[in-house]
């Protein structure tokens, strides 16, 4: 099989992303956190999603962080020519929660800024919320208005501050933008 680096993909006007439940928001060449309290609302999310001409990481199939690693070198390196390349989905990061603690964040956003600006695209990030990444031990709050990052995720904050956007998708379906304090976007 004939492989081309990336560079042969065919930037085009499609890189303008609507996110499901972000309506209104026009993104362009973005990192996003998504955050999901449950299933249902990701389910819902994804049916919504015009997954044309992406590429999705699927972190649960992977073994280790390095196993991430090389899925998005192999991006940055090793792809057919004529390709169209619009989004890429980095789907449930949450999978690494007992392997990061803190650590790979730095690692981790420096590739999704190497391809963001190689290839001009979005990237977005899914992740579940505390809940999840505590192994359903952690007090979550219910469903509904979140106060602060906190009450939704344990990702690194400094990690978080270096992308463009954190979204978080509740049971409800109702999204929330952060943007130094929750934002309801939709019901």
């Amino acid at each position: 099989m004939k492989h081309a680096s990336l560079d042969h993909f065919i930037p085009i006007e499609a890189s303008r992303l609507v996110i499901p439940g972000f309506d209104g928001l026009v993104f362009l060449r973005n990192t996003v956190l998504l955050i999901f309290h449950g299933p249902a609302g990701k389910r819902n999310w994804y049916e919504r999603l015009d997954i044309t001409n992406n590429i999705t990481i699927n972190c649960g199939t992977l073994l280790t962080f390095q196993d991430l690693m090389n899925e998005m070198n192999g991006i940055m390196e090793n792809y057919d020519s004529g390709m169209v390349l619009r989004l890429i989905i980095i789907e449930d990061l949450s999978s690494f929660y007992w392997e990061f603690k803190s650590r790979h964040y730095q690692e981790i956003f420096s590739m999704i800024d190497k391809l963001r600006n190689k290839y001009g695209i979005n990237i977005i990030i899914t992740n579940w919320n505390n809940n999840y990444e505590r192994g359903y031990n952690y007090k979550l709050k219910p469903s509904g208005t979140p106060n602060n990052l906190n009450d939704v995720t344990f990702v690194n904050n400094e990690f978080i501050k270096k992308l463009d956007y954190v979204g978080y998708i509740n049971n409800d379906n109702q999204s929330y933008l952060y943007l130094n304090n929750w934002k309801l976007l939709s019901q």
